[in-house]
């Protein structure tokens, strides 16, 4: 997980040069219990992309498949993870109206994209919904899952 520690460094993992990049980024502090349960469970996701290409002749809903199923495998993740310690850079923080800790946002090249605050955990999949919504908190693994795959068949 990129430790993001200034604005333009913000700028530079929101904006790279990645084509249909979706990027995750925790706001958290060294003190925060929680955050430190969030960081290995992010972490899991930033799997190293095998430069493997989509097969072209795939239908939109196979190619999902085929993400999905290379997710699964661990051999893909299309996603950044990115952490800012808002102690530390108090004005990225700000940025983002984060008051608590630990907060998690979801970006696709470089957008801010609001998934439903404060899901269900044990609820399958999650709607994306107006901005000033995030995601408040910690959850299962399986709710940052799906958020991901919603955002894979959202804008794949």
């Amino acid at each position: 997980m990129e430790s993001i520690n200034s604005r333009n460094a913000l700028n530079t993992f929101l904006l790279d040069d990645t084509i249909n990049k979706i990027s995750v980024i925790k706001f958290s502090t060294p003190w925060c219990g929680p955050c430190k349960i969030l960081t290995p469970l992010l972490d899991s996701f930033n799997v190293t992309p095998i430069p493997e290409p989509t097969p072209p002749y795939l239908t939109d809903k196979e190619k999902i498949e085929y993400i999905e199923y290379r997710m699964a495998m661990k051999t893909y993740m299309p996603a950044s993870m990115g952490t800012i310690d808002i102690d530390q850079n108090p004005e990225l923080g700000k940025i983002y109206n984060i008051t608590t800790v630990p907060t998690t946002l979801f970006f696709f090249n470089g957008t801010q994209i609001f998934p439903e605050q404060n899901p269900d955990p044990g609820a399958t999949s999650y709607s994306f919904v107006a901005p000033q919504e995030t995601l408040i908190g910690l959850y299962p693994k399986g709710a940052y899952e799906n958020i991901m795959k919603n955002m894979l068949r959202r804008f794949y």
